[in-house]
């Protein structure tokens, strides 16, 4: 079994702050719906532990985010 000290801390999971992290995130449409901005699915990605380039993620999990199709 390997200990923890076994592995460097450049492999944990820490990502750096999301661009413009100072935008409060979703921004909205005059209808109430959640816009899909570049921050904000950087944000969802991050959130569901995927890349945070969303073009690698194979599924994106937007649901309940409070935006229409």
């Amino acid at each position: 079994m390997l200990s923890a000290d076994f592995f460097p801390t450049a492999l944990t999971h820490s990502h750096p702050p999301l661009p413009n992290a100072s935008k409060k995130l979703p921004l909205y449409d005059e209808y109430g719906n959640a816009l899909m901005t570049l921050p904000y699915l950087i944000q969802i990605c991050v959130q569901a532990k995927g890349y945070r380039t969303p073009e690698l993620n194979e599924q994106i999990y937007a649901h309940y985010k409070g935006s229409q199709s």
